[in-house]
């Protein structure tokens, strides 16, 4: 039997980052509902990059690998310079389609035709995504996770595709999804088209259903997960933490997550005296990460901005509560029971809200948040992608 989609997406996990897990999560969860998908892993190189990859045995390709998730590898290698012609990002185009069809075409044969495409974010891939529409009659699907897109930041990454280009794709689209249902309404405004409400989802075995033994460090432990860019507002974090516990040595934070910030970060941890009580451990893989989880009281995030932020859910899914600010997709995830909000400009409120986190943070029930997370966000929210729509 054929596959139902084909991924196309520039956002996947490598043995070394976390973005774009969400990605992999959604193919594990199609395959626990019984829905076969892969997806269609690209990267280019030119001729000279890939032959010297090839003799020292290096991997062109670095996504993460999982047992559950059948991939398509599509390398792209440029058989001459690009600079040799007059249009050289026009050839570079050319050639990342003409060998996406090739390897799609080797894909099919082996596999079967998929009944969809199922593309997934508007700043790359999807003149891939296209050209494979148009090339194989295949309808495709969108699905867009980025609230930079809100923002108006339409250019993608490459020159060759303008702005108009992809206002036509996201409209083509034989249905379109987003992650919350305020940005599912942004989105059609900005592309005057209909997107329905679609959740991240997380896989079976990342919900704890064995409260018995439940192991906490001593203290009050707060977690934070999250790329450690800008918009998460990091630094707002520690500042408030510092605030919050100045008298409480008791409190710990620590901070997942790896980014552009994370020397600053660092030196702000040691300006604000907090060496002992804050830790940034950067990137770790997924069974590190659970254990971590489990060990902690409460996570915090501290976002300006989020479509979805499925570091909410992650948490939810292992019964810790969770403090978020009342933005966009948050305010959607987070219900009493499960967590509180704070005001998204106050750093007063963040500072309060903190500080009742830990107070209260005994009346929460770490088995009933992990069943309402499983309800939402479990494998079966994926079925709707099944039926017509």
């Amino acid at each position: 039997m054929s596959d139902t989609f084909l991924y196309i997406s520039s956002w996947y996990p490598t043995q070394t980052t976390s973005t774009g897990t969400f990605i992999e999560n959604q193919l594990i969860c199609l395959k626990e509902i019984g829905c076969k998908s892969s997806i269609l892993h690209t990267g280019e190189r030119s001729i000279g990059t890939y032959l010297r990859q090839r003799f020292k045995g290096e991997m062109a390709l670095p996504y993460r690998s999982h047992p559950d998730v059948k991939a398509v590898k599509n390398l792209i290698v440029h058989p001459e310079p690009l600079r040799w012609f007059a249009k050289p990002e026009l050839r570079r185009r050319a050639n990342i389609e003409k060998q996406s069809i090739r390897k799609v075409k080797r894909y099919i044969t082996a596999h079967g035709k998929p009944k969809y495409l199922f593309h997934h974010g508007i700043f790359d891939y999807t003149y891939i995504t296209q050209a494979l529409a148009a090339h194989f009659d295949l309808p495709y699907y969108f699905m867009e996770h980025s609230s930079s897109v809100d923002l108006g930041h339409m250019k993608t990454v490459q020159p060759f595709v303008g702005q108009e280009e992809l206002m036509d794709f996201v409209r083509r689209a034989r249905r379109r999804f987003s992650v919350s249902h305020v940005y599912c309404e942004k989105f059609e405004k900005l592309f005057g088209c209909a997107f329905e409400h679609l959740p991240n989802v997380l896989p079976a075995n990342f919900f704890r259903k064995d409260f018995s033994n439940s192991t906490k460090d001593e203290g009050f432990h707060l977690l934070s997960i999250g790329i450690l860019e800008p918009h998460k507002r990091h630094e707002m974090l520690l500042e408030a933490f510092s605030r919050a516990f100045a008298k409480d040595s008791e409190a710990r934070l620590t901070i997942v997550g790896e980014g552009s910030l994370q020397v600053h970060l660092q030196k702000r941890v040691r300006d604000l005296g907090l060496e002992d009580r804050v830790r940034l451990t950067g990137f770790v893989d997924r069974q590190k990460l659970l254990s971590i989880i489990d060990r902690c009281h409460a996570f915090v995030l501290s976002s300006q901005r989020e479509t979805f932020a499925v570091v909410l859910t992650e948490a939810m899914a292992r019964g810790l509560p969770v403090l978020a600010p009342k933005i966009d997709g948050p305010a959607e995830i987070v219900e009493e029971g499960t967590g509180m909000l704070f005001e998204v400009e106050s750093m007063n409120d963040l500072v309060a809200k903190l500080q009742l986190m830990k107070s209260e943070w005994s009346a929460y029930h770490g088995e009933v948040i992990a069943q309402r997370a499983a309800q939402r966000y479990g494998a079966e929210a994926l079925r709707k992608l099944l039926k017509e729509g």
